[in-house]
């Protein structure tokens, strides 16, 4: 049974996640879990939305190449639903996604009558978000406001090609807040929150800083706790696995990443030095889970294959 993928070009906003690219590595079950979370952000951000129809659909999709019909079925006609309240029933997208719709409901046909407490059971192990859950929810609404903040940012020359592939971006982010727990990411989404409310904008302090064109915006001396730490992360993945871990000679990771550090509120800087300090009582590289965590996302087994596909192209 042949799904029809959404059109191409059509990927606003939180829906063009993290989601696409987990589904073109195969990877059905975590691009599921990052539908999820575009869905969850548009109805909170857009409510009754366009957007929020597409992001229902893109979940609907992924549902149904995961032969999960009956879900998929639902989230389909809640998106289909969505775009005809809005008008928009016979757009591209809806009628894509009606036709996807439609497969669902002849899958379901051929398959019969599921069996009523293994449909309970299923409901209510989808009704219960797992500590897994929270923590996506919380990566996917720290990475959509950063990305809101980064294209903003002058840049001498005009708009810097990095602020022109928001996709990039996002992986990128993902990446740097791998090895913090849940209750750190809590906080430093308050930090963007109150930025928005209060008008900053921590990408443009950030190179400012960088610059010189700003005075320190925080003295902390967990400043340089966190920003030796990691550049000691770094060493020691980049010795293991240089031709992922660029070694850093001129010490351009550590400057970058002791500004960026000066936008974060004390709590926030805090907590992150407690995760720090908590990966290197438990033998953890927090570099090391980073590149891991780019692996993942590029499809590979793990940071030893990527190191080796890396290695094998430089040849």
């Amino acid at each position: 049974m042949q799904l029809i993928g959404a059109p191409t070009g059509c990927c606003p906003g939180v829906s063009c996640n993290l989601g696409r690219l987990y589904e073109e590595r195969g990877l059905l079950a975590a691009g599921i879990d990052w539908h999820r979370q575009a869905v969850s952000l548009r109805r909170k951000v857009c409510g009754e939305h366009e957007d929020t129809a597409f992001s229902l659909g893109n979940l609907g999709v992924a549902l149904a190449s995961d032969g999960q019909w009956s879900e998929a079925a639902r989230t389909l006609e809640e998106a289909v639903a969505c775009y005809d309240r809005l008008g928009k029933g016979r757009s591209v997208e809806a009628e894509s996604y009606r036709k996807n719709l439609d497969l669902c409901r002849r899958a379901l046909a051929e398959q019969g009558p599921q069996p009523i407490s293994a449909t309970r059971h299923a409901s209510e192990r989808a009704s219960q978000p797992s500590l897994s859950d929270a923590r996506q929810a919380l990566l996917a609404e720290i990475i959509e406001r950063e990305l809101v903040m980064f294209p903003a940012t002058p840049n001498e020359g005009g708009t810097a090609l990095c602020q022109q592939r928001p996709d990039s971006f996002r992986v990128m982010r993902r990446m740097a807040h791998e090895p913090l727990n849940a209750e750190t990411l809590a906080s430093y989404l308050e930090d963007l929150r109150r930025a928005e409310q209060t008008g900053r904008n921590f990408m443009i302090e950030k190179y400012a800083r960088m610059d010189n064109r700003l005075p320190p915006l925080s003295t902390s001396p967990l400043l340089d706790e966190i920003a030796d730490a990691e550049e000691a992360f770094m060493r020691t993945a980049s010795a293991k696995y240089p031709h992922v871990v660029v070694p850093d000679s001129r010490g351009a990771f550590k400057k970058c990443l002791r500004c960026e550090l000066e936008t974060l509120s004390p709590q926030t800087l805090a907590l992150y030095a407690q995760d720090l300090r908590q990966a290197r009582h438990a033998g953890r590289n927090a570099a090391e889970e980073r590149y891991a965590c780019l692996a993942r996302l590029m499809g590979k087994s793990g940071l030893e294959e990527l190191e080796a596909s890396v290695r094998a192209a430089a040849v």
